[in-house]
């Protein structure tokens, strides 16, 4: 099908944006929803945002996708010698930008991301500094509708609301919520230096049947090696529930070890925990509260204060005096 558009004339916004995710410091997880939140894009002085000259040409090369509210990606990042250069196709509109970005499950990383602007067909293309640390790495490619500008909304939507599919997530927090397209290549830094080609990779997400019920259960899997705890899990918990993972360890009193993420499309979560040195026994603790900046439709389901929570792993705790209700699951580890 033949696509033709034409919309108003006037300068496309160069773009700035330095990402910063979180890692040690502030015990954000490798989730990327709540791990990072990359600095907004700028509009140079003397330009007016939201207002591009493009033209979809009826052209071989240009895809007769583009402009779909599915949004789609591919490709891969390619690790050399002292870069990381990622690559790949979408089907977003010219002058659509994307960022490009790297977080980490222990380190805060700093200066590892870039915006770019497609190219006519949708093509991306940028060049990140290689990691000089070993830790489990993340490369996302994002394509966040409400820093487009105003001529690309009727497409989008002014905060994604438009958009549809497999690679939509939900960001914000309170009732200032937006939707975004992104795409992830995991890499394994950890143990042996990343070489080649790691593709970008397509979710396959599972919503079990009681998705989104108060009556929440969680069933996380754990692996381990000489550093870290891996805990994979899937649960009834609606998309952007915070879930956080601690340690906890007999007769001893401990902090640094807690870290968090929000729950992925189809309940699903990862996170990744500093393992206790010298220790054989210990716990694991997974925790899911309501927050004041919990997003509305979660504090609608569960409660403002989590007393809608329902099932055997509901739990009372005192938030400053005040009894409130949240979800956790413990695991012993050890002997």
């Amino acid at each position: 099908m033949k696509m033709r558009r034409k919309w108003g004339a006037a300068a496309t916004a160069a773009v700035i944006c330095m990402m910063m995710t979180t890692g040690c410091n502030s015990g954000e997880g490798l989730d990327g929803q709540a791990a990072s939140t990359p600095a907004p894009i700028q509009t140079p002085a003397g330009q007016e945002k939201g207002k591009v000259d493009y033209k979809v040409a009826d052209s071989k090369g240009n895809s007769e996708n583009q402009g779909n509210p599915e949004v789609t990606f591919s490709g891969d990042a390619e690790f050399t010698a002292d870069s990381v250069v990622v690559k790949g196709k979408s089907n977003l509109l010219p002058t659509a930008i994307v960022r490009i970005y790297m977080e980490a499950a222990n380190h805060t990383v700093i200066g590892y991301s870039d915006t770019v602007k497609v190219g006519e067909d949708g093509s991306f293309e940028t060049k990140l500094k290689k990691p000089d640390f070993k830790d489990v790495l993340k490369i996302h490619v994002e394509f966040k509708p409400d820093l487009q500008g105003a001529a690309l909304e009727p497409v989008y939507g002014k905060k994604g609301e438009k958009l549809i599919g497999s690679l939509v997530y939900i960001t914000g927090s309170g009732e200032q919520t937006e939707k975004v397209a992104r795409i992830t290549a995991v890499v394994d830094n950890k143990d042996k230096e990343p070489s080649g080609k790691i593709a970008l990779e397509q979710p396959k997400w599972n919503k079990p049947a009681d998705y989104g019920q108060s009556a929440v259960w969680i069933k996380p899997e754990l692996t381990q090696d000489d550093k870290y705890v891996y805990i994979k899990g899937t649960s009834n918990l609606l998309e952007g529930s915070k879930l956080s993972g601690d340690i906890e360890i007999p007769n001893h009193w401990t902090s640094g070890y807690a870290r968090h993420t929000k729950v992925s499309p189809d309940g699903s979560f990862e996170l990744v925990l500093q393992k206790p040195k010298e220790k054989s026994k210990y716990s694991v603790v997974l925790t899911s509260k309501v927050e004041k900046d919990s997003w509305k439709m979660l504090q609608d389901t569960y409660g403002a204060e989590g007393e809608k929570f329902q099932g055997d792993l509901v739990k009372t705790y005192d938030d400053s005096g005040k009894l409130k209700k949240k979800v956790e699951v413990k695991l012993e580890i050890g002997s």
